[in-house]
């Protein structure tokens, strides 16, 4: 009884120690990324609004690996947003979206369906 009373006691004090031990070890190391080509930064998402004749912002400059998704803000129209260079297509109705990861680095133009629309995604 004596012992059990005695391991009793010592294992609060024990597993307390171990988290300790635990959290210490884990805060101490530095935040890595592994995208499965060599580590790096994680890759980001940008936003291009998609309305009434114009995408917002025109222009974009992003890195390797990075996404940008284009959200159709209109209430009644669908429109389909061209890139002949990174060859893709995607259609997007009121409310939704569509987004590319750019896996290379280049100027790549994009266009919709409606006259006048373009804009430009600079991956580096």
């Amino acid at each position: 009884m004596k012992n059990l009373i005695g391991f009793t006691i010592r294992l609060p004090g024990i597993i307390f120690l171990s988290a300790i031990f635990i959290i210490m070890n884990n805060c101490s190391k530095p935040y890595e990324y592994n995208s499965g080509s060599g580590g790096g930064p994680a890759p980001f998402s940008y936003r291009v609004s998609v309305g009434i004749g114009s995408f917002t912002p025109e222009k974009l400059s992003i890195s390797v690996n990075d996404s940008v998704r284009w959200e159709n803000n209109s209430q009644f129209e669908t429109y389909r947003i061209i890139c002949d260079s990174a060859n893709f297509t995607g259609t997007i109705r009121p409310g939704e979206f569509f987004a590319y990861v750019f896996r290379k680095p280049g100027i790549f133009e994009y266009r919709s369906n409606k006259p006048g629309m373009k804009g430009y995604v600079e991956v580096y």
